[in-house]
């Protein structure tokens, strides 16, 4: 049997499901008349356990791709507001949206408590949204807006694209298709644990 591919490139891990699903085809095509069927599937069920495996992991870099993004976004407003260092924007973004995955905190530095605390009184609201666009359409548009305190003044800030279906987190398309809600929102900041409804 051959080795899973490495890494999560999407274009590597679709040629490796179609790999998998010819696979298991061959497999069913031989199928023996009666008989015992353990050595059929056996190995079908190996080949799709490692085709499960493979759309989770797939799943799971869309969403930390997606998060990655939108943190970056983040982080270059409020350093525009801070005048800080992409660096340092990042890690305070991150700290103060709660997230936990090691992977996008590697490239970040811990912020020190003081500009935690300034970041904090700064920032208002970050909420991300993703709404349908045009009938039949497959692309959701994203929209990111930040919220900054200046000068006393809230001030917002909007960065709005569209998006690919298959660019869309795994969560944002599942409560599209199973609630069929034209938007799904949430808010980063100050956290919530659900989306908005």
């Amino acid at each position: 049997m051959r080795e899973r591919t490495t890494g999560t490139d999407p274009e590597a891990w679709s040629r490796e499901v179609q790999t998998l699903l010819g696979q298991l085809l061959a497999l069913l095509r031989r199928a023996p008349g009666p008989g015992p069927l353990t050595t059929l599937l056996e190995p079908a069920r190996e080949l799709l356990e490692r085709l499960r495996a493979g759309l989770g992991a797939l799943e799971a870099d869309v969403e930390r791709r997606e998060k990655a993004t939108v943190y970056r976004l983040v982080a270059e407003r409020l350093g525009e507001r801070l005048r800080l260092g992409p660096a340092a924007a990042l890690g305070l973004t991150l700290a103060l949206c709660g997230e936990t995955d090691p992977a996008l905190l590697r490239d970040a530095p811990a912020p020190l408590a003081t500009e935690l605390a300034e970041a904090a009184r700064v920032l208002l609201v970050v909420k991300v949204s993703y709404a349908a666009g045009a009938a039949h359409d497959a692309r959701l548009r994203r929209l990111i807006t930040v919220i900054t305190l200046r000068d006393g003044q809230p001030v917002a800030s909007d960065v709005e694209q569209e998006l690919p279906w298959d660019q869309v987190p795994p969560e944002v398309r599942e409560q599209r298709l199973v609630s069929g809600s034209p938007a799904v929102e949430y808010r980063l900041y100050p956290r919530e644990a659900e989306p908005c409804r």
